[in-house]
């Protein structure tokens, strides 16, 4: 919750603890690895698997990463215009990871109207840009149109 704190004052999501009331809540889950399902996928809680003990230099990024997912935003090169921008490497991509690359159609992945954001958290490694003036992926914080988009899905500022 400590990444999301430093951006909440940007954006009109807010975390508070549950309380009984809650139908649908995000449950943080300590684990071996890091991982969420992009949107709730059933009633009631949507579990974000974190790392707890992790040091790693991108821990606080990779929660944000995570719960870009819980709040329901893909992968950034799932877009349905992403070939405007960038070109998978395949052969890079990890054996059964590949759903993580294949463009996705408009009516799962909405790009709101905003472009194809290069340093966006959600983006990943493995991609090469069509611009080659373009740097890609950064893992430190959520970038201007991460939080534009989340202003946008959920009407908010």
């Amino acid at each position: 919750m400590v990444s999301l704190d430093s951006n909440s004052a940007s954006f009109c999501v807010r975390f508070r603890p549950k309380t009984n009331d809650d139908e649908y809540f995000i449950s943080i889950k300590n684990g071996s690895q890091y991982s969420s399902y992009v949107r709730r996928v059933y009633r009631g809680g949507q579990s974000v698997t974190l790392q707890m003990k992790s040091y790693c230099v991108d821990h606080e990024a990779t929660i944000m990463h995570e719960f870009m997912h819980a709040l329901d935003f893909w992968h950034e090169q799932l877009r349905p215009d992403h070939d405007d921008y960038v070109t998978i490497n395949f052969n890079n991509v990890q054996e059964g990871s590949e759903h993580n690359f294949n463009k996705y159609l408009s009516d799962v992945k909405d790009t709101l109207g905003l472009p194809y954001d290069y340093n966006s958290k959600n983006g990943l490694a493995t991609i090469m840009t069509e611009d080659p003036n373009v740097w890609i992926g950064q893992r430190y914080t959520l970038t201007a149109d991460d939080i534009a988009e989340i202003q946008r899905y959920y009407q908010c500022s």
